[in-house]
């Protein structure tokens, strides 16, 4: 072939990918063509860094991108800049990028919350959705599935209910992995009836969809409701993984059915074909430790042995006192209107002295409170607590 296109070189860069030698291999291609005067277009960089085993590597392809004038800024090459950084964790970097681009599409704009939501860093993310809405920038399907995941996990019930609203009203389809969000949004900001509401609705249950229900059943102390639903997934013929099965160990765990719980956990590998792991071995611990661990408290004594600090007992009191779930309440009680739902979002396992208050502030105050902690939901109501007390 004595003239080659772009298109062959992009076709022979594209075939590089995964390994160090490869991208050095891809590069060496892209010289090449360079140097019988081929002009790079909008997917040569992109092949170039979907070669790119390492930061190092990318961070080398980006300085081809700026030395390469016009189509260097092309918003194709751009956002797969973003991207590439985003997915090596370098959210500065990305970042940096997508600020300097003289263009954006709604892709530009969905890899860069994308990149903030797999890094964990939710409020950034929406903070980015929240720009693209005042710009007036539509937002795709996975946009709003990276949206719904930073609600889920941040708790922000509000703003994920926007979402949906904005679902409906705009009349997009709802496919598994839209309704997948939406189902685990619900259950994560404490609405499990919302939930069940849309997965109901769900043209298309994937096994997703599934584990987000039965899971999000399990966190909020429903444990038989997530068996009858795991058993309804079987009865259609959908096979579990191991994520289902993590949830159902999760559902009998919370709910104290330890018998049951051993008997899935036997049957994981003969009936379902999933290998047991860590995850699902802490589970089986969980269910042995919660049975032991069971209260039947008749009023409140402060557990100073929840204090691990070297202090007189008083003093342990006091500390309990100051436990920030305490706190929160104690401000929902007074800024708000008698008989209001009180909601509390901690990213710690709740203790054993706060689960004790927060069942006898329900009681005296008449009052439901709704925590959410490390784990799961507490739904507290007259004086009882929605996990039967194992958590």
């Amino acid at each position: 072939m004595p003239e080659p296109s772009t298109f062959v070189f992009n076709t022979m860069i594209k075939g590089y990918g995964g390994s160090n030698a490869a991208c050095r291999e891809g590069i060496g291609v892209y010289g090449r063509m360079r140097s019988i005067g081929v002009e790079p277009d909008s997917y040569t960089y992109p092949f170039l860094l979907q070669a790119c085993a390492s930061l190092g590597d990318g961070k080398g392809v980006h300085s081809l991108v700026l030395k390469s004038g016009q189509c260097g800024s092309d918003v194709h090459a751009q956002t797969s800049l973003v991207s590439f950084y985003s997915s090596f964790g370098d959210l500065e970097c990305a970042r940096q990028v997508f600020d300097r681009m003289p263009e954006k599409n709604v892709v530009s704009w969905t890899v860069m919350v994308t990149g903030y939501v797999k890094q964990r860093q939710y409020d950034d993310g929406l903070a980015l959705f929240h720009q693209m809405q005042v710009l007036d920038i539509e937002p795709n399907e996975l946009t709003l599935v990276n949206v719904l995941s930073a609600c889920a996990h941040l708790g922000a019930y509000e703003m994920g209910k926007w979402v949906h609203r904005y679902i409906n009203h705009k009349g997009i389809a709802m496919n598994p992995t839209l309704g997948t969000a939406l189902v685990d949004m619900y259950a994560k900001c404490g609405h499990i009836h919302k939930a069940l509401q849309v997965f109901k609705r769900l043209p298309d249950k994937s096994v997703f969809a599934w584990n987000a229900v039965i899971g999000g059943l399990a966190m909020h102390g429903l444990g038989e409701q997530a068996l009858e639903k795991f058993s309804e997934m079987l009865s259609i013929g959908m096979r579990p993984d191991d994520i289902t099965l993590l949830a159902v160990l999760s559902a009998c765990a919370h709910a104290g059915l330890v018998q049951k719980g051993k008997e899935y956990f036997d049957s994981m590998e003969k009936e379902y074909g999933v290998q047991p792991n860590v995850k699902h071995y802490e589970e089986i611990y969980n269910m042995l430790d919660e049975m032991s661990m069971r209260l039947e408290a008749e009023g409140y004594m402060a557990k100073t042995n929840n204090v691990i600090l070297d202090i007189d007992e008083e003093d342990k009191k006091r500390a309990l006192c100051h436990h920030s779930e305490k706190l929160a309440i104690a401000f929902g009680l007074i800024s708000t209107k008698p008989h209001t739902l009180i909601r509390v979002v901690k990213n710690l396992r709740a203790c054993e002295d706060c689960h004790l208050a927060t069942k006898l502030i329900s009681k005296i105050y008449n009052r439901e409170i709704i925590v959410r902690d490390r784990n799961r939901f507490h739904h507290f109501k007259n004086g009882a607590c929605s996990c039967g007390d194992y958590w």
